[in-house]
């Protein structure tokens, strides 16, 4: 790496951004500071609370937002279909889905 670094070297010379621009001050912002910090810091902030909702709907909230649904609406595992569960998808159509107890074995 270091062939690369001294190959430009003599081209690059006493090279300076600031006396090569063609924009001027004006365009170019010289005087930079970081600004990563702050945004790194509500990037934490966003990551807790969502883990923090996460964590209270887990155990407050049961699972009626995740349920599978057959195809006549009925909500698997709540309601009339309390004692069915899962929800078993035949390999050839969505519309014959149904909630069941158990998962059936291949050759059931």
């Amino acid at each position: 790496m270091q062939q690369k670094s001294d190959k430009h070297k003599e081209k690059l010379g006493d090279f300076d951004v600031r006396k090569s621009s063609k924009f001027g001050e004006k365009v170019i912002n010289y005087d930079r500071v970081a600004t990563d910090r702050g945004f790194c810091y509500l990037l934490c902030f966003v990551v807790l609370i969502t883990v923090g909702l996460a964590i209270f709907g887990y155990t407050q909230g049961g699972n009626r937002w995740v349920a599978p649904y057959d195809p006549t609406g009925t909500m698997c595992g709540h309601g009339e279909a309390a004692d069915y569960p899962l929800l078993y998808i035949p390999q050839d159509t969505w519309a014959s889905a149904v909630c069941v107890t158990k998962c059936p074995k291949v050759g059931e």
